[in-house]
């Protein structure tokens, strides 16, 4: 999936003389700005992160948390 619009979606549209909402500097500055994620391993078990994660929660902030039965191949 991605967030680019087809060239051949803009091509099919193109009779609607459609133009940016937001002028492309001023979008480019404000994605440049944002910090969408911040990625994080921690190679322990879930219980020891709970108030970690619960504390994100209260603070209005999203958590993916991924879990892996499968040990690491040494």
């Amino acid at each position: 999936m991605s967030a680019t619009f087809p060239t051949v979606l803009k091509n099919e549209l193109s009779f609607l003389n459609a133009k940016e909402l937001i002028e492309k500097p001023n979008l480019e500055t404000e994605y440049r700005r944002r910090r969408r994620t911040h990625i994080e391993f921690s190679e322990s078990y879930i219980s020891q992160n709970l108030d970690r994660v619960i504390s994100y929660y209260k603070n209005g902030m999203k958590a993916l948390i991924v879990m892996n039965t499968v040990g690491p191949n040494k």
